[in-house]
């Protein structure tokens, strides 16, 4: 009896051997995907993301004339101002639809050869300044190659063809209700 029972314990302890070298095998492929996974994104963070990010905080320079505006990897956007992190809701209503248009427009270029796009109402509640801010960024848009075409609806005649006549590519087209054909029949 002592021998069988040596016996089972025996095949009790390969049985444990052999559930312990597949949780084994699981944690260390779980390890590397995680490896390659992380690594994966420090790659496309620092091809894609980064490239971006720096772009935001240029264009925020250029507009506002100090840093602090960053696209974070996660794709938020947040102002930093010394050493404290302001959140999206800090920011005015016009630098929140510049920092989306300039990010969009990055992210376009980026990420797509889409040939055009389409923002309605961009300067929509905008003070003076940054709406004719947005609007010069707006206009300046296809200067480098993509999109190819941006179609942009607004009331503001003005600017539109203050900025139209100063950028040799640019179209004003109006368009009213009666222009457009019905739809229902």
């Amino acid at each position: 009896m002592r021998l069988t029972e040596e016996i089972d314990a025996l095949d009790h302890d390969v049985s444990q051997r052999a559930a312990l070298d597949d949780v084994f095998r699981r944690e260390a492929l779980i390890e590397a995907a995680e490896r390659s996974l992380k690594e994966s994104a420090a790659i496309l963070t620092a091809q894609r993301i980064d490239p971006l990010a720096e772009q935001v905080r240029l264009r925020w320079r250029e507009l506002f004339g100090e840093d602090g505006l960053t696209l974070r990897p996660d794709g938020s956007i947040v102002r930093i101002v010394g050493d404290r992190v302001l959140p999206w809701d800090s920011l005015s209503g016009g630098e929140r639809i510049w920092a989306r248009l300039v990010t969009h427009l990055l992210v376009l270029t980026a990420s797509t050869r889409l040939p055009f796009a389409w923002f309605d109402e961009p300067l929509e509640h905008l003070d003076p300044r940054m709406r004719r801010a947005v609007a010069a960024s707006l206009t300046s848009a296809t200067s480098a190659g993509t999109p190819d075409q941006l179609l942009v609806t607004t009331y503001e005649y003005a600017i539109a063809r203050e900025l139209s006549a100063a950028w040799e590519h640019s179209t004003i087209r109006h368009i009213r209700s009666r222009d457009i054909p019905s739809l229902v029949s």
